[in-house]
């Protein structure tokens, strides 16, 4: 940001009018998608251009002053759930209430997270994510980061990453004579597989949960994701369901 400030005429005049503004990308999509046009950072993305001070879930004055960047520039913090606007979708009004990263929302994919599990997101880079009671703590070689705030609370992550996961795998694949595609197909084939065998389980211990599969077909459920296609047969008496 002090960069483009000091190189590129257009991000300074723009300062100099008082039309310029910085952010993280969910910013810009924020911005562009909801009617009122608002220019706000959640924690989960704000976080990451370290200017954010996470104890008091703000821009830092220090940072700020250290990388010379304008706080007038930047988004409003707010909370990860917050009123940020309403998105037009034909003739309604969708109120957009939740905002956050990638990283983060992974750990929502089956429930509320815990601190008693490790979550491992996988993709095109490599995350393995441990959620922290109380307030956030420091650990050497991990990030730390804020996955959900509202006015309640705040949850907090310790989270390594290797950030070139997906590269590795491809050049290891390469080194072995594996093509990338055989090692996708393979992982997606078993784990489908698997799923099909768990549901046809259930379903034969079950004659009720039998009927509510009857109208789609179970057995290649998916949930899609960036990388791939992943499956997860949903627990207690919820049926198999699609993502997106």
């Amino acid at each position: 940001l002090r960069w483009c400030l000091d190189h590129v005429p257009a991000v300074a005049e723009a300062r100099a009018a008082g039309r310029l503004a910085f952010g993280p990308l969910s910013s810009y999509l924020v911005a562009r998608l909801c009617e009122e046009h608002p220019l706000a950072a959640d924690p989960a993305n704000a976080s990451r251009t370290l200017l954010w001070d996470r104890h008091t879930a703000d821009w830092s004055d220090e940072l700020l002053g250290l990388f010379g960047v304008p706080r007038t520039s930047l988004p409003k913090c707010t909370p990860t759930r917050h009123p940020f606007g309403h998105l037009r979708l034909a003739d309604r009004s969708v109120p957009m209430t939740v905002v956050t990263g990638d990283q983060s929302a992974a750990l929502y994919g089956l429930g509320a997270p815990s601190p008693d599990v490790g979550y491992v997101n996988l993709g095109t880079g490599a995350f393995l994510q441990q959620v922290v009671e109380g307030p956030p703590i420091s650990a050497e070689g991990l990030l730390s980061s804020v996955v959900y705030r509202d006015a309640d609370r705040t949850t907090h992550v310790l989270e390594g990453t290797v950030n070139g996961a997906g590269s590795a795998i491809r050049v290891v694949s390469a080194e072995i004579g594996l093509a990338q595609d055989d090692v996708e197909a393979s992982d997606v084939h078993r784990r489908v597989d698997e799923a099909k065998k768990a549901v046809e389980h259930k379903a034969k211990q079950d004659p009720e949960y039998a009927r509510s599969l009857k109208s789609f077909d179970y057995a290649t459920a998916t949930i899609a994701t960036q990388d791939g296609i992943l499956t997860q047969l949903a627990d207690r008496e919820r049926e198999y369901q699609v993502y997106e």
